[in-house]
């Protein structure tokens, strides 16, 4: 039997915002408080946001800071 458990994810999503032909997201990623892009997607597709219906749309990761909120490009690591 699978348990689940409810988890307050808004802390960890610093920013979401419509953008034009999409949704721009800034998430907590890692080993601590990952949150996973396509499952905020399916999250707005349950509350009636129909272009994020699944496998419908693309993910494109931009960058990925530290934890100090400090881009990987500013200590000379490059996100390919």
């Amino acid at each position: 039997m699978e348990t689940t458990s409810v988890v307050d994810i808004k802390p960890f999503i610093y920013k979401l915002e419509a953008i034009k032909n999409g949704v721009y997201m800034h998430l907590s990623q890692g080993s601590i408080n990952n949150i996973k892009p396509a499952a905020v997607m399916e999250f707005l597709y349950e509350e009636g946001l129909s272009a994020a219906k699944k496998n419908e749309y693309y993910l494109y990761r931009l960058d990925m800071y530290t934890d100090e909120g400090k881009a990987l490009d500013e200590y000379g690591c490059e996100i390919i």
